[in-house]
């Protein structure tokens, strides 16, 4: 689902969603819920929690996927006045995403959202209901700043949500192949869509207590500088 908004021009969002939905119920014939992950990256996490977000909104009969695991995804744009001011502290260490580009709302010129508001800042809409997420962020990406309030968001209304965070890494790093971090993670996201999201977090990738603590990774991270000095975050 990775980039699905950026690449379609003059789009509704509500069409976006819809067509998601319609590839759900087409799993849901050959498959259970239970062993239905939804996957996403960048704008296809937030569409594929979206998605989630849709089924609940508008009381579809159709049951929540197992989990959604959600890699750099946007929870509100704009973003609120405070996060713009982490957001500018980490922008000079994110190498894929500005923070223009999210601060000024570019993201959202191309795309009509009547009927679909929650795609912009689904913090703003119900969780309830939602399946656990597993979300995937950079400690050098500008969407982090983020993270804070979409955990808070998660707790108020019963959602579980942990989160993994890259040591040094920007935006979608998972995506990038070449990365000794890229490898290591994709392979405990299998691990998670294989053996089942509570037993593997709580056994390999984290040590998180509650929401307001920080995830610390049993395993070592190589940081991979990009040219630019990591302590000047």
């Amino acid at each position: 689902m990775a980039g699905v908004v950026s690449f379609i021009s003059k789009s509704f969002g509500l069409e976006i969603v819809e067509a998601g939905v319609n590839v759900y119920r087409e799993a849901l014939r050959a498959f259970k819920p239970t062993d239905i992950t939804f996957f996403g990256l960048s704008s296809g996490a937030s569409l594929a929690q979206n998605i989630c977000i849709h089924i609940v909104d508008k009381n579809l009969n159709l049951p929540m996927p197992d989990k959604l695991i959600l890699h750099s995804p946007a929870f509100r744009i704009p973003p609120t006045e405070k996060q713009k001011e982490r957001m500018a502290q980490l922008d000079k260490l994110d190498c894929v995403v500005p923070v223009d580009y999210i601060s000024e709302n570019k993201a959202m010129d191309i795309v009509n959202f009547t009927g679909a508001e929650y795609m912009k800042s689904n913090v703003d809409f119900s969780w309830k209901g939602l399946p656990d997420i597993y979300v995937i962020f950079g400690s050098h990406e500008v969407l982090l700043a983020e993270l804070d309030e979409a955990k808070q968001k998660a707790a108020s209304e019963n959602v579980v949500m942990r989160a993994y965070i890259g040591e040094g890494m920007m935006h979608t790093w998972a995506a990038a192949g070449f990365l000794p971090e890229s490898r290591h993670v994709r392979s405990k996201i299998y691990s998670i869509i294989r053996r089942g999201f509570r037993a593997e977090m709580g056994k390999r990738l984290t040590r998180c207590k509650s929401f307001n603590e920080r995830p610390v990774c049993r395993y070592h991270f190589i940081r991979y500088k990009l040219g630019i000095d990591s302590n000047t975050a």
